[in-house]
């Protein structure tokens, strides 16, 4: 068998783990940034994985793990014991840990016995006691001998070995968060008041900064340290400049069911067209229209992305420009029958551009809307449709 016709080495199962691990952190930087405080740091890689400098002195210690292959919080987790082993020598010579905390962010939902007896320990009496009680489960650990770094053993001793009032402050300090979902799908919940139209742009945005600042700032061997007044500016920025050129996003599917269609093409406002002699592609297109914006109206309604008095205001709109174009089509076009002058009416009225609340609405939405209001007879096509239209089963006149 050929070098290249071998079958490759399966990569290890704990590289996408490792992956996740490494993009989590960014992700968590954007999380804490998004909540940070006027005059706050966050940075990265500098203090720990992540770290949080408050304006007032507070420091938070965040190493973020991957829940992908395993529960880095499991009672028997080398990366917990790591954790606390790491922080127990970085933390040694620390008298005053009053402004400190020290937590573990976990990707996904993961829990442990002892870390969250760690995380419910508030004062240094109920630190000691957990400590002791988690001493006492790993008796057998603590009096082997062993050497290997790697091994969970070493960091069990380490930390349990380290004096008593810091691991003690260290467990006090300590804190578990975990992701409700996981990093991406929670981060959004950072932004509470972005319509969920402009969520995924604004987050995508957020991310990217963040990642391209501190991608900067290391390759020019500097520390990844970004300021929340820096992050918040940006923000604001992009979302001002987002809402200024801000289209609502049609949620409405672009065809529509054969269902629907049936159900909708005996409605009032297709036998509005009928009375101007709209051929059977006009009908259909009305169809859609008509379905398409009753689909973004409630859409953008439960998203509270429109207030429903707009909609009352948009509508307001298009009637007048309907009796506008309706006076002056009998002005200017006299001399075509009332069919031809219906028919008029009817696509200058489909070419009335309008906004709604500022903001631009997708193709579908301003036809649509007319026949929602020719639907209820509040317009007409016809220069005689409320009469024709009173007599069952009339068409053309």
């Amino acid at each position: 068998m050929s070098s290249s016709s071998k079958p490759r080495k399966p990569r290890s199962t704990s590289v996408p783990g490792q992956a996740l691990g490494y993009f989590a952190q960014e992700t968590k930087m954007t999380e804490l940034l998004a909540r940070a405080g006027p005059g706050d740091l966050v940075s990265l890689e500098v203090l720990d994985d992540i770290a949080v400098q408050k304006v007032g002195g507070e420091v938070s210690l965040v190493q973020s793990k991957s829940a992908l292959t395993s529960n880095p919080v499991a009672d028997r987790a080398l990366p917990l014991w790591k954790t606390f082993s790491n922080w127990a020598t970085e933390l040694a010579e620390m008298r005053d840990f009053t402004k400190l905390s020290l937590v573990i962010a976990v990707s996904n939902p993961r829990s442990g016995d002892f870390a969250t007896l760690f995380h419910n320990a508030s004062t240094l009496d109920e630190a000691k006691s957990a400590l002791l009680l988690t001493k006492n489960a790993f008796k057998d650990e603590l009096s082997s001998a062993t050497s290997d770094k790697k091994d969970l053993t070493f960091h069990l001793k380490r930390f349990f070995q380290s004096e008593l009032n810091i691991s003690c402050e260290i467990i006090r300090c300590f804190r578990l968060e975990t992701n409700i979902v996981s990093p991406q799908e929670d981060l959004p919940n950072c932004f509470p008041f972005i319509p969920e139209s402009h969520l995924e742009d604004i987050v995508v945005h957020a991310l990217g900064w963040v990642k391209r600042q501190a991608e900067i700032l290391i390759e020019k061997r500097l520390p990844a340290i970004l300021s929340r007044d820096d992050f918040h500016k940006e923000m604001v920025t992009f979302i001002r400049k987002h809402r200024e050129r801000a289209i609502l996003r049609s949620f409405a599917p672009a065809k529509i069911p054969d269902d629907k269609k049936a159900e909708l093409m005996p409605r009032m406002f297709v036998r509005q067209l009928e009375t101007v002699g709209a051929d059977f592609l006009d009908r259909v297109q009305a169809v859609s229209d008509y379905f398409r914006t009753a689909y973004d109206k409630t859409r953008w309604g439960a998203l509270g992305e429109i207030h429903p008095t707009s909609f009352d205001e948009f509508n307001d709109d298009l009637h007048r420009a309907w009796q506008n174009v309706r006076r002056q089509v009998e002005v200017q076009h006299s001399s075509l029958n009332d069919a031809g002058r219906g028919l008029l009416v009817y696509s200058e009225c489909c070419r009335h551009s309008a906004d709604l609340e500022g903001q631009k609405v997708p193709n579908h939405f301003v036809p649509g809307s007319f026949h929602h209001l020719s639907d209820e007879q509040l317009v007409g096509w016809h220069p005689r449709f409320a009469e024709i239209l009173a007599t069952k089963g009339a068409t053309i006149v």
